[in-house]
């Protein structure tokens, strides 16, 4: 999972729990909500930059696949 922004204005996005999870959600600084998700679900993402100007970038499909992928 990837994630960018503050203690109290952040994103979170991608991941896996059983699947790969496109899923982005936002922060407020006391509750979580679902945004749109991004354009390929993967794990292992990494990601920067604030919440109106984020940017994801890398991780992998499953082995071996290493994803050259990035979003904004």
């Amino acid at each position: 999972m990837g994630g960018c922004g503050t203690t109290s204005d952040a994103l979170s996005f991608s991941g896996y729990s059983s699947t790969y999870s496109p899923t982005t959600e936002q922060w407020s600084g006391t509750a979580w909500a679902t945004t749109s998700g991004i354009n390929v679900a993967r794990y292992g993402i990494a990601g920067c930059g604030t919440i109106s100007d984020a940017l994801s970038f890398g991780g992998s499909t499953g082995l071996p696949a290493a994803v050259a992928t990035s979003e904004k």
